[in-house]
């Protein structure tokens, strides 16, 4: 009996241990998360409160597993099993979130460094995946694409630009035409712009683009994409598998939701490698 008390203290000790260093762990990294995307991105927006929360909750799973643990016997009563099934729970919970935080990281850092190749050869089509708009205004996310492409539209005269994105929730038109009324407007001829206005992800952002470049004859053996810094490289990893030639430009994220965009890029990201084949 002493010694299955024994193991039974080392053990809940090692999950005490290991429970308050992920607890740890995601207080550090939403202080050093939120810093970072004030300082270099002005986001102040609810994204910044992703990290705070699961430390939040970490630290109140931390307490209350305390609670049921408390007096109880390493004996078979209710308390007692309660507490096995509890420490199991929390050490799932505690390795998911620890490579929860590794491959967020790593993503993270890898869009924020990532550099795509420059094209090595004159471009013939540039996709803009869509953003939020307002009507015919696009939202500051869309406007960084935006200003982006016409940078390289006017680099490259000779080619045409796909807006690609439908009308998303909360929207009364799509996106596509937003995108259209501000490069038009910004002095790209309208004859160099094609709309394509029923995607609603990035795999059909680009599948529907390529369908409607084939529609209308244009060749497209060199694809610049333009879009914000941390989806490039999921936009890339997706035209690698629809076999299309592709560049990526980073488009300088001016919108103050970048915290929560991040993050829910690093879903779709998994999503994507998962499922857009």
């Amino acid at each position: 009996m002493s010694l299955h008390k024994d193991n039974m203290t080392k053990k809940l000790s090692l999950i005490d241990i290991i429970h308050l260093s992920v607890t740890i762990i995601y207080i550090a990294g939403a202080v050093i998360y939120d810093v970072w995307c004030i300082a270099v991105h002005g986001s102040i927006g609810a994204g910044l409160l992703f990290f705070p929360a699961l430390a939040a909750v970490s630290l109140a799973v931390y307490i209350l597993r305390g609670r049921i643990r408390g007096g109880s016997s390493p004996q078979r009563t209710t308390r007692g099993m309660l507490t096995e099934i509890y420490d199991i729970v929390v050490l799932a919970v505690c390795v998911i979130a620890v490579a929860f935080a590794a491959t967020f990281s790593w993503y993270y850092i890898h869009a924020e460094t990532y550099k795509p190749q420059p094209p090595d050869r004159p471009v013939d089509v540039i996709i803009v995946p869509g953003a939020r708009a307002y009507g015919n205004s696009p939202g500051k996310t869309l406007q960084s694409r935006l200003d982006a492409a016409l940078e390289q539209l006017q680099k490259y005269p000779d080619a045409v630009c796909v807006a690609s994105g439908g009308q998303g929730p909360n929207e009364n038109a799509p996106e596509a035409s937003a995108m259209f009324a501000y490069l038009t407007a910004h002095g790209i001829n309208p004859d160099r712009v094609f709309m394509e206005i029923y995607s609603h992800t990035t795999m059909q952002n680009l599948q529907d683009s390529m369908d409607l470049l084939d529609l209308q004859g244009i060749p497209h053996d060199c694809v610049l994409i333009v879009s914000s810094d941390y989806h490039v490289p999921r936009a890339l990893m997706i035209a690698r598998r629809l076999g299309i030639n592709a560049y990526g430009l980073a488009a300088p994220e001016k919108s103050g939701s970048y915290a929560f965009d991040a993050v829910r890029d690093y879903f779709a990201l998994i999503k994507s490698w998962l499922v857009d084949r």
